[in-house]
């Protein structure tokens, strides 16, 4: 059996035509068929969502399985993927409706709304067309869908899924916590290596080994910053600790009462630098047709190289904010 799962999704991100992540199409509820949109309706209703008072996006996937449960399954793990790719957009917001949406049996062309446990179900009858709609020229985000099954787009929606867990997480040792393994995620190679050396070439201040595979040219750059060497030490030191941190967290339940506040501040706002940086280099990447997570940071050295105020975010974003300690609460809280 073919199955068309759609979940309904409300979002400040506008759509005109269908946009394709791969997998799934994004598109409108209204670009749906008349027995398509009275589903989602119902659904939405059993919710105690209005239809009216929402934008309201459809995340589609197309799959063969004889087993529904099954199915419905594996679309959720690909629409979540599809939401922190559309959520990589500047302030874009998307959130699930709870469980609302439809499928549809392609191959008997029956339409069945998700329903609220509680309510009966309701069948609704025979769907005899599907509109494709339009499909607009792609950007970065549907390119890296398309490679799901590459090694290194699997591990950046691992990234970016824990990174956005971390967001909704009230307590600080969890939220640090979700964050560092989004940073592990999409650095290491291997399961001994340490990832620091990594996060401080992602923001500039490479360390001995990184030197050498730097342009001379950018490390004399770096070198000539105001106190450049000193603020190296610093970040460095900073991101051991965060290190350190991960593992008291995880293997001797440090809780909030072990953080000092202040400390935590600059912490976190490394480990969100560094995680922001990484993601733009590892999207860049995809884009030139890189598919392992080796052969990406083989090249990250080039990439970095490749950024245009690669001197002036050092200088002036970096070492600044860190120099303006007060100014760093916005990125504790993120």
């Amino acid at each position: 059996m073919n199955y068309k799962i759609v979940s309904l999704y409300e979002s400040n991100h506008h759509i005109f035509n269908t946009e394709s992540y791969g997998y799934v199409d994004v598109r409108t509820l209204e670009s749906g068929t008349i027995e398509e949109i009275e589903a989602a309706k119902i659904s939405l209703e059993s919710f105690t969502f209005s239809y009216y008072e929402k934008n309201i996006i459809r995340l589609i996937t197309i799959l063969e399985s004889d087993n529904l449960s099954e199915v419905i399954i594996q679309a959720k793990i690909l629409f979540e993927e599809t939401v922190d790719l559309i959520s990589r957009f500047p302030i874009a917001e998307v959130t699930i409706l709870e469980n609302a949406g439809y499928f549809v049996n392609m191959d008997t062309g029956l339409i069945k709304p998700f329903i609220k446990k509680e309510k009966s179900e309701n069948q609704l009858g025979r769907m005899y067309h599907i509109r494709n709609g339009f499909y607009s020229r792609i950007n970065a985000q549907q390119f890296i869908a398309a490679g799901r099954d590459d090694e290194l787009v699997k591990a950046y929606f691992r990234s970016i899924n824990w990174y956005n867990k971390s967001k909704n997480q009230n307590r600080l040792y969890l939220k640090f916590l979700y964050k560092w393994i989004s940073l592990e995620t999409i650095s290491k190679i291997n399961i001994e290596e340490t990832i620091v050396p990594k996060l401080c070439l992602s923001i500039g201040f490479p360390l001995k080994n990184d030197i050498k595979l730097s342009s001379p040219n950018i490390i004399n750059k770096l070198n000539n910053i105001e106190n450049y060497k000193t603020w190296r030490k610093f970040v460095y030191k900073h991101l051991e600790e965060c290190r350190n941190l991960r593992n008291n967290i995880v293997h001797s339940g440090f809780k909030e009462t072990d953080f000092n506040r202040d400390d935590m501040i600059i912490k976190m706002y490394l480990v969100n630098t560094a995680f922001t940086h990484i993601i733009e280099y590892i999207e860049q990447l995809i884009l030139t047709g890189i598919t392992t997570l080796n052969d990406a940071w083989k090249n990250l050295h080039s990439q970095i190289e490749k950024r245009e105020y690669l001197i002036k975010d050092v200088e002036g974003n970096i070492i600044f904010n860190l120099k303006n300690k007060k100014d760093l609460e916005q990125y504790f809280v993120f």
